[in-house]
């Protein structure tokens, strides 16, 4: 019988690992530079991000940040710019 492959969502303690301070790095560098708004909200997002980039196969801490950071910039763009469009409709 063939084993089962490997979920695309499992990791190993270490990842895990990298996956938590990633975010919390992340946070660090967004709080510092951008205009961050709800603390909540946006860690929620930036760890979103950072799975995302998990997923996709980031391999070190230092580019799951940067990934994920660029990734959560352009959804936060993308969001506005939804949102004025949907807002200037009304």
């Amino acid at each position: 019988m063939a084993k089962p492959k490997r979920f695309v969502d499992s990791f190993d303690q270490i990842r895990i690992n990298m996956i938590t301070r990633a975010i919390d790095r992340a946070w660090e560098v967004v709080r510092h530079t951008d205009d961050p708004g709800p603390r909540e909200e946006v860690r929620t997002m930036l760890a979103r991000c950072v799975m995302a980039e998990a997923r996709a196969g980031a391999e070190n801490q230092v580019s799951l940040v940067n990934k994920a950071i660029v990734r959560f910039r352009a959804e936060r763009a993308h969001d506005a710019i939804v949102f004025r469009g949907v807002r200037q409709r009304v």
